[in-house]
């Protein structure tokens, strides 16, 4: 599987509808926090991000956020390609790009210098493009490596955990709302946790 130039600068090659969305949904991602129980501290902490791509074949690209850098805010359910950017020292500025293609998603790293880890493998040696890498639902993807020395968050790593194409979550279906409409159900939640189930939406 091979990368055009232009694919990893904004997307595919003009002509025809490209090979992004072969499924007619369109393709998602969502980047959060992954706390680690094997680290000795925890790494940079961050409020879930989440991307859809409008068209399907966009890239999103990943780095360092910069105040300098118009960092556009994304309402939810809402279909953007919008850079990603995360306040670390670690994170390069370009550090590691995402996109999908022929029904699955990829990664790879734009010659950062501190590295993308994927699973706990560093996917090239420091300043040094990657090859594509596929990644799948729940996948830990690490960017940097904690600067020795350096207690503030700023100079923490990032570790996120994936979750691709679950835009159908965010959505309660047909059956789904009727159910929740029953009061035996209803008081059947609240009573479970005295406040309702956490994550559940009532309709």
């Amino acid at each position: 599987m091979t990368r055009t130039r232009s694919a990893t600068t904004g997307g595919h090659d003009g002509g025809g509808t490209g090979s992004g969305n072969v499924s007619g949904v369109l393709p998602s991602i969502r980047f959060s926090t992954f706390y680690d129980p094997r680290a000795t501290r925890p790494s940079l902490t961050f409020p879930p991000i989440s991307r859809t791509l409008p068209n399907g074949n966009e890239t999103i690209r990943v780095g360092r956020y910069s105040e300098r850098e118009t960092q556009p805010t994304v309402p939810q359910n809402v279909p953007s390609a919008a850079p990603v950017g995360f306040k670390s020292k670690v994170v390069s500025r370009r550090h590691c790009e995402f996109w999908y293609e022929d029904g699955k998603w990829y990664i790879k790293d734009v010659k950062s210098s501190s590295g993308t880890f994927l699973n706990h493998i560093r996917l090239s040696p420091p300043g040094t493009e990657s090859k594509p890498f596929p990644v799948n639902d729940g996948d830990i993807v690490q960017l940097g490596i904690d600067f020795k020395g350096g207690e503030e968050m700023i100079f923490r790593c990032v570790k996120m955990r994936l979750e691709l194409n679950r835009g159908w979550q965010s959505k309660l279906n047909t059956f789904k709302c009727v159910l929740h409409r029953q009061p035996s159900f209803r008081a059947a939640l609240t009573s479970s946790h005295g406040h309702g189930v956490l994550g559940t939406r009532l309709c």
